[in-house]
């Protein structure tokens, strides 16, 4: 087992290896000087009113709109969680070599400045029963870079290191309360179906 995950996190997130190899330095240079595409809560629920109590229970087993609408209630709509790169922003060539038939589904950059926080959340309203997703930093952990999986705090990772899970629906949120940006490469190996 990986000096990386408890015997919980086993079940959900599984160390493969470190692969910084794969990961040009010029990447991060121009990610962090990038601003990537804000993601905040999503607000276009014109005929829905925000509840104000939060059925938690419900919130699990809620369609994507529904939780979409409790993240922007709550948390409110100006709420800038991270910044996202993807195929069509992303200021570089992603080359990762032997890992490149990975990108064939949905890939995103994660990067998330100091005081940015994404609330735990499940990304997709529908989901395959089996889905190879990779979860992969760029930069090496940091005291205040919390990422939260399954109820997992992921930590004392290095930038490279290849975590695989395969539930698209696993609940994840994140949280930067350093001083020094996190950025994180997720893999879908399959698309993900957003109505979006």
């Amino acid at each position: 087992m990986s000096k990386y995950t408890t015997d919980s996190q086993k079940a959900y997130m599984k160390y493969c290896g470190n692969y910084k190899h794969l990961i040009n330095p010029e990447w991060i240079e121009l990610l962090l000087s990038t601003k990537g595409i804000p993601i905040s809560p999503w607000k276009d629920h014109k005929e829905n009113e925000i509840k104000e109590e939060i059925d938690f229970d419900q919130l699990l087993t809620s369609t994507q709109d529904e939780r979409d609408l409790f993240i922007s209630g709550p948390y409110g709509e100006s709420l800038i969680m991270a910044e996202m790169f993807t195929e069509e922003n992303i200021p570089f060539e992603l080359d990762f070599k032997e890992f490149q038939h990975l990108f064939a589904g949905d890939w995103w950059i994660i990067k998330q400045l100091p005081g940015q926080y994404m609330p735990i959340h499940r990304d997709t309203a529908i989901f395959y029963e089996e889905n190879n997703r990779i979860w992969m930093p760029f930069i090496d952990y940091q005291q205040g870079h919390v990422f939260i999986h399954e109820g997992n705090f992921i930590k004392d990772y290095k930038a490279g290191d290849m975590f695989k899970y395969y539930k698209d629906n696993d609940l994840h949120g994140s949280i930067n309360l350093s001083t020094t940006p996190r950025l994180v490469l997720q893999i879908s190996q399959k698309p993900i179906p957003y109505d979006r």
